[in-house]
């Protein structure tokens, strides 16, 4: 049996931690939208980027959120996986995707302020540095669980 075969039967359960990062990226999601329909009632007329990064942070939302449903043998992990780390190294990127899936909101809700607040950069500079963290606890993670 080689181990394409073996990946076919790994199943990970959704605990209350990927409950609740799944529905703070849908809240961080319709603050997006809230924030933007605010903002067209302020200015009357919104900036094309606003659009933009409402529209891009809703695919995001959508794609990381199916992402984080594929089975194991479409992921690709940074160590050797066998038998007996498949599980850990499967859950250890479920929850990267779905952290990931929330500072990528956050990034965007700051994205939507940047034409109207050039402080809001600060805040874009801030989630990239939280999504740098969050791929290298990830790393460490896996490689401790290699």
């Amino acid at each position: 049996m080689n181990s394409s075969n073996r990946k076919l039967n790994v199943r990970y359960q959704p605990g209350w931690v990927d409950h609740m990062l799944e529905g703070l990226a849908v809240l961080v999601e319709m603050v997006i939208w809230i924030c933007i329909y605010r903002l067209y009632l302020k200015e009357g007329n919104v900036s094309p980027e606003v659009w933009t990064m409402g529209g891009t942070s809703l695919f995001s939302l959508i794609l990381l959120g199916v992402c984080a449903y594929v089975p194991v043998r479409y992921y690709n992990f940074p160590f050797r996986v066998n038998e007996r780390n498949m599980g850990v190294q499967y859950a250890l990127a479920v929850k990267l995707i779905r952290g990931l899936n929330v500072v990528l909101g956050l990034m965007f809700l700051a994205c939507v302020f940047v034409p109207y607040y050039p402080n809001a950069s600060l805040f874009v500079s801030l989630s990239v540095v939280l999504m740098v963290i969050l791929f290298i606890v990830y790393a460490i993670f896996a490689y401790k669980y290699r």
